[in-house]
């Protein structure tokens, strides 16, 4: 895997984008990457305020550029390494721009916006999992002395290969359990008019789902041996689990419950056109719901919009 050099994280100066802060900082810091904080005034807002007051951007730039200061080294202590920016645009497409224009390797946002409920992932911070051309980490708590227990989802796809790379790295990284985990869904069969067929046996049809659930677990531990060796990391604490479940984020999700995960690394799939699928629908349910932080690795090649 390459190195990263250069992790940016998007504050709004809310406790869980410091939280994301913290949680850049120590992640850059394993490839000696540099680390940027970056805050993004509303435009709109600096009209509005611009109009009222009669203060010039400069002024609102200097002003928000002090406050960052601030709350960086209030969060990081002083001597940080962190770099800062401040930039007027719209919250979004301005994000986009500044990750393209540093060529960051990754995008640490905090996990929620405003509402009050702990597992919600705010407006903008939803947009950048689906459309930004970078993995993105969302961070529901500081991992302090790092992750200790990771989960990477594996659907057998190419984006699953890629984000069980990056799940391997973190886990080395952090001396961290990894669980590769697989969820396979049991066929639904309805059949309101067997006709010439017949009636199902239904017996038989679970036993081939049995049979089935066994040769798929096989192939998850293939596929986990395949990740570790490719990785040199024989002294990795790992294992694999294949749970059979009619929903995916329900499994997924109250697995990441049961087994106290800090971490859970999804990959994402890229469809352009289709701009509210450009996440994919499990992923997507498994990052509004999950009680940990989670991380989204893009498709190589992943095409992306920052209109709509």
């Amino acid at each position: 895997m390459k190195t990263l050099q250069q992790v940016m994280a998007g504050v709004d100066f809310s406790p869980r984008s410091l939280n994301a802060l913290r949680e850049a900082q120590r992640i850059a810091r394993w490839d000696g990457a540099r680390c940027l904080a970056l805050h993004v005034l509303d435009e709109d807002v600096v009209e509005d305020l611009s109009d009222r007051v009669e203060v010039a951007r400069d002024e609102v730039l200097i002003g928000a550029n002090r406050r960052l200061s601030a709350e960086i080294e209030s969060a990081l202590g002083p001597g940080h390494d962190v770099e800062s920016e401040v930039v007027i645009g719209h919250p979004f497409r301005a994000l986009i721009a500044e990750v393209e224009r540093c060529q960051a390797g990754l995008l640490v946002l905090g996990s929620s916006g405003s509402g009050g409920d702990p597992a919600r992932v705010g407006t903008v911070a939803g947009r950048c999992v689906r459309k930004a051309p970078v993995n993105v980490l969302l961070v529901r708590a500081v991992a302090g002395d790092g992750f200790r227990r990771i989960v990477a989802g594996v659907d057998f796809s190419e984006t699953a290969v890629k984000a069980a790379r990056h799940a391997v790295h973190i886990a080395l990284r952090d001396g961290a359990e990894l669980i590769f985990l697989h969820i396979h869904q049991p066929p639904a069969v309805m059949i309101d008019d067997p006709g010439y067929f017949g009636t199902l046996d239904v017996a038989l049809m679970d036993q081939f789902d049995e049979e089935l659930v066994e040769a798929v677990d096989e192939k998850l531990k293939d596929f986990a041996r395949e990740r570790i060796e490719e990785a040199g990391a024989s002294t990795l604490n790992w294992r694999t689990e294949t749970l059979r479940h009619g929903n995916v984020r329900a499994a997924i999700n109250g697995f990441l419950q049961e087994t106290g995960a800090d971490l859970a690394v999804v990959g994402t799939i890229g469809r352009t056109g289709l701009k509210s699928l450009l996440l994919g629908t499990t992923a997507e349910k498994v990052i509004h719901h999950a009680p940990c932080s989670v991380l989204t690795v893009k498709p190589d090649g992943f095409d992306y919009e920052t209109d709509g």
